[in-house]
């Protein structure tokens, strides 16, 4: 009984660490990202960060065929605390596409214009 206690303790501890762990290192990519460049065009989509990828080699030579509105930008000018549909610069209300064929890449439709944005991957 006296094992099964400790057994419980170990496992409800770890999960706690390992739950803040991988909280608090998904709350900070925005943060770090700004930190090197405080003007970062980025967005955050299901907890993940997408940025302008307008100016990318790769990107460019590939055709990019829009797919389903995935949403769109609910806060605009975020510089901390970044939640889903918060950005950086997009206006609120730009709409977010799907790239058919492509995991990685939404599109953002600008004035009549589509930009890609790339989603970013830490390490």
């Amino acid at each position: 009984m006296k094992l099964l206690k400790i057994i419980v303790i170990t496992f409800l501890s770890l999960s706690l660490l390992l739950g803040y762990s991988y909280t608090s290192s998904k709350n900070q990519l925005p943060d770090s990202i700004l930190k090197e460049d405080s003007n970062a065009d980025f967005f955050i989509m299901n907890s993940i960060v997408f940025i302008n990828a307008e100016n990318i080699d790769w990107i460019e030579k590939i055709e990019l065929k829009k797919g389903d509105l995935l949403g769109k930008i609910t806060k605009t000018n975020v510089k901390s605390n970044f939640k889903n549909w918060n950005a950086t610069q997009l206006k609120k209300g730009t709409l977010i596409y799907q790239v058919i064929e492509q995991d990685n890449i939404v599109l953002v439709e600008l004035e009549n214009k589509f930009i890609p944005y790339l989603k970013y991957v830490e390490g």
